[in-house]
């Protein structure tokens, strides 16, 4: 703030208050698809501004199972809210080899403390493995599985930007059902494809 007076009998009084701490957030998922179900793989990078954290949460669709959680390389112990998957039908309805899947419904929250809290302006990696394994997966031959792709959010996040890429076998033939306005499609890294995986 900054004020030009011609006169020294100027009254100016100020109001002060600490910034709600905000968190900035960079998530990249990688999901593989196989025959035996589906592995995400999330890189998320957080940074505080005007306040340190000291944890960290986590919200992710309730049907898939956490089997790994890192912050800062270092393995950490989380909790997790209980939920239970939601089936429904996807967009495609009139596919008739679109059937019932699974689709994204309640959600979990995954906590953890962090062992040193994280300074304003400075950023820490999370690394967050999750697996789904749904019954009846890909059966009968020759019907689509729908399966909603998870979104992996950090809660409080104020600014968040990020990338999905799914990989599959070639033996895998994938669609998208649900394409949101929010989501922009990216051509694939120069260089070759290995032959066996298709994006």
């Amino acid at each position: 703030l900054r004020f030009a007076y011609w006169h020294e009998q100027f009254s100016l009084g100020l109001l002060a208050s600490a910034r709600d701490r905000e968190l900035a957030a960079a998530i990249a998922s990688l999901i593989d698809v196989d025959r035996t179900g589906l592995t995400l793989r999330a890189s998320i990078t957080v940074e505080p501004r005007y306040a340190p954290l000291f944890d960290v949460a986590l919200e992710l669709p309730g049907d898939w199972s956490v089997t790994s959680v890192i912050a800062a390389d270092k393995p950490v112990a989380w909790e997790t809210s209980g939920s239970s998957p939601k089936r429904a039908r996807g967009g495609q309805e009139d596919d008739p080899r679109l059937r019932v899947g699974l689709r994204s419904g309640p959600t979990q929250v995954i906590r953890f403390d962090l062992a040193q809290p994280v300074t304003p302006g400075s950023t820490i990696t999370v690394a967050l493995v999750a697996e789904l394994h749904p019954q009846k997966w890909l059966e009968p031959e020759g019907e689509f599985f729908t399966v909603g792709v998870p979104a992996v959010r950090l809660v409080g996040a104020t600014e968040v930007e990020g990338n999905v890429i799914i990989e599959s076998p070639r033996e895998l033939e994938m669609r998208t059902t649900e394409l949101s306005q929010d989501l922009d499609p990216t051509p694939p890294p120069p260089g070759p494809t290995a032959a066996d995986i298709g994006t």
